[in-house]
């Protein structure tokens, strides 16, 4: 009887515990999160007063949306490495904004991976070809991010931030017709929060089409939560992953790091 009471409270304890998990975890993937000093103060070296180049023609608002206009991709072969917290598949599903009338939350779903290779010291290294594409579902519109700049600003064991410059293309999901188009100049750091939720804090600067200023940069933050561990790629959109990392690290003087087939 002992053995059985003992056994019932291993179980409810368990069960118990796993609430307290999710529950917590919740907010967290709700946008309900606190801004962080060290991400606004790794994105303070935010440059502003500037103009960028205009978009193309085909991609001005009024015009119907099609794959073909789209500058070509792919161009730029860029590797770094990353800490292992975010490394795998991230989904975000909520973005918070800052305005000036109080922090607004609402629904910005989209899926990223991390990661892409392994190198001889268990370290991963993520890889980025642009420009390239993403596409955020939002009620009624699709909104399609052409990134055509990125850099890795700031990255740790802690901390992990990029530089970003996007065509941003938001088009209605039924005529397909462009209703908007401008660009954003974007700095995004990252902290991990637990074993596979990451904090984003960003800032963000938008500009018209013709690459004119149109805003001052404004603060935005989301949460991204791991759905798939990382492994690493042989290819990616037809690139031999393998080939092109083991290119890069003896291009770099980093030899020793080429990873033991």
């Amino acid at each position: 009887m002992k053995f059985k009471l003992y056994v019932i409270v291993i179980i409810l304890f368990l069960f118990y515990q796993a609430t307290q998990a999710q529950e917590s975890s919740r907010p967290l993937l709700n946008g309900n999160i606190e801004t962080d000093a060290k991400l606004d103060e790794i994105n303070n070296n935010a440059s502003a007063n500037h103009s960028l180049q205009p978009m193309p023609n085909t991609l001005q608002a009024g015009c119907i949306y099609n794959e073909n206009n789209l500058p070509k991709t792919n161009c730029n072969d860029l590797w770094f490495w990353i800490p292992k917290w975010r490394a795998g598949e991230f989904l975000r599903k909520f973005q918070t904004n800052f305005t000036p009338n109080g922090p607004v939350t609402f629904k910005s779903e989209v899926t990223h991976f991390y990661g892409f290779q392994t190198d001889a010291k268990n370290q991963i290294w993520n890889f980025v070809s642009y420009p390239y594409k993403e596409t955020v579902n939002i009620p009624g519109l699709s909104d399609i991010k052409l990134v055509i700049f990125f850099e890795p600003n700031q990255i740790s064991n802690d901390y992990y931030s990029i530089h970003c410059i996007t065509n941003d293309i938001l088009v209605d999901n039924q005529t397909r017709q462009i209703t908007k188009s401008y660009q954003t100049e974007e700095y995004q750091a990252f902290k991990r929060l637990n074993k596979n939720i990451v904090q984003a804090q960003c800032r963000s600067q938008n500009f018209d089409s013709q690459g004119q200023p149109i805003s001052s940069f404004q603060k935005y933050i989301f949460t991204e939560e791991r759905i798939q561990n990382y492994s690493p790629s042989s290819f990616w959109n037809g690139i031999n992953l393998r080939l092109s990392f083991n290119n890069y690290l003896i291009s770099h003087n980093l030899k020793d790091l080429i990873p033991v087939k």
